[in-house]
């Protein structure tokens, strides 16, 4: 049997800064009810991982790369390069081959969806996170967030 995943992955948190969105999120998601009260940590059947620190929140692999403006894909060389420059500590800014538009990776369509941040919100598995829950936690973050899913 195996384990599946969603990931709401805040993509505008700092490092600085991640810890206390992640502490006020735990407090949330316990006075909501949606999770015990008591730390919800790990990959306990339908438990909740809290991760902070410079992370790729991803399927495990990526279809398709393709620039949000012309539609042109990435190669993964291309694809490569910017995320070891991300986790050296950049942006993972890289010029679009076909146009030369300046994007971060977290502005290219992922097919299936990765992101680049520094907090997520790992559900391990739930029934599929109503788009409604997804919006009130990005409203509380105060940040964008990407939905990441996979299967271990």
């Amino acid at each position: 049997m195996s384990d599946s995943y969603q990931t709401i992955a805040d993509v505008d948190a700092t490092d600085d800064e991640a810890e206390a969105l992640a502490a006020g999120i735990v407090t949330w998601l316990a006075a909501a009810g949606i999770v015990a009260g008591r730390a919800p940590l790990g990959m306990h059947p339908n438990g909740v991982e809290i991760i902070t620190g410079r992370t790729v929140f991803d399927p495990l692999a990526a279809d398709r790369v393709a620039c949000p403006d012309c539609r042109a894909e990435a190669d993964f060389e291309w694809v490569s390069e910017a995320i070891g420059d991300w986790h050296a500590g950049g942006d993972g800014r890289r010029a679009c081959p076909a146009c030369g538009r300046p994007l971060t990776l977290n502005d290219w369509d992922w097919e299936p969806a990765w992101a680049f941040g520094c907090l997520g919100l790992r559900f391990w598995n739930w029934p599929p996170l109503r788009p409604s829950f997804a919006a009130e936690v990005a409203s509380r973050l105060g940040h964008r967030v990407v939905i990441v899913t996979g299967r271990l």
